[in-house]
């Protein structure tokens, strides 16, 4: 026999609880997915504020070591030897060679007309070629150029600017002896720095200079400019050639200055 339940009041109904909670609201996968997102964030942009401190801290600190190591010259100051001058000029460290000199002739690859005087000197460097054509003083120099230069390969170029005599005598100047096959190969290095036209001149740029000297000539180079190959490890790349001891790798002005006697450009006694 069935046994109904007893009339009566029904129970209320439970009010209604209005739509389910979304996963985040929950602490569900949603929010776990933002955790996730947010530590990765900070993870990978942790590691890139790490990279930018540490590439500048290793370079740096390898540019220290190798421009302490010395590479021995090849030959020494003989009798005949020829005055070159390596001189400091803000940032880099050019090299001053003779105009005219019987060992070699400097006039048969630059452009004619470009002037040269009988006793007078070159001062020759090699460079970024942005930097050199748009960068006449320091407070010139934007960061666009600057990262440029120091990031990534950029066009160079060679600057020869020509004097009446040799440099002023002191503590930027340093004066190194150079036996005649040792300049010519230094000249060499210089030259295969240079584009040659069918002639065997240098080309020219179309940058007027900034009327240094007798003539201030802007030409093509060869290579590119980068943080390992600077205008500095170029200079120190002369040192070399001309047998004189140098850096192991110099991308810095004082790398190739410890290499150089503190004469101030003039003779020993």
């Amino acid at each position: 026999m069935t046994v109904e339940p007893p009339e009566g009041p029904t129970a209320p109904a439970a009010p209604h609880a209005g739509p389910p909670a979304s996963n985040i609201e929950r602490g569900g996968p949603g929010r776990a997915g933002l955790r996730r997102f947010l530590r990765w964030t900070l993870r990978w942009t942790l590691a890139l504020l790490g990279l930018v401190v540490a590439v500048p801290v290793l370079y740096f600190g390898a540019a220290e070591i190798a421009m302490r190591i010395t590479v021995d010259g090849t030959s020494e100051a003989l009798e005949g030897s020829i005055d070159v001058y390596f001189f400091r000029s803000g940032p880099h460290v050019d090299v001053w060679v003779p105009a005219f000199h019987p060992e070699f002739t400097w006039r048969e690859h630059l452009p004619e007309g470009f002037p040269l005087e009988r006793h007078g000197y070159l001062a020759i460097g090699w460079g970024e070629r942005e930097f050199y054509t748009k960068v006449p003083t320091w407070s010139d120099l934007t960061p666009g150029v600057a990262v440029r230069g120091a990031l990534w390969p950029t066009p160079t170029a060679v600057r020869v600017k020509s004097y009446w005599g040799g440099p002023v005598h002191d503590d930027r100047c340093h004066l190194v002896r150079v036996e005649p096959s040792a300049y010519r190969e230094l000249c060499e290095y210089i030259l295969e720095s240079a584009v040659l036209d069918a002639e065997g001149r240098m080309v020219r740029i179309d940058f007027e200079g900034y009327g240094v000297g007798l003539a201030d000539g802007f030409f093509e180079g060869r290579g590119s400019y980068h943080a390992l190959h600077t205008c500095n490890a170029w200079t120190n790349g002369a040192l070399a050639a001309a047998g004189k001891d140098s850096a192991i790798w110099a991308p810095l002005p004082r790398g190739v200055l410890r290499q150089l006697p503190n004469n101030q450009g003039l003779p020993p006694k």
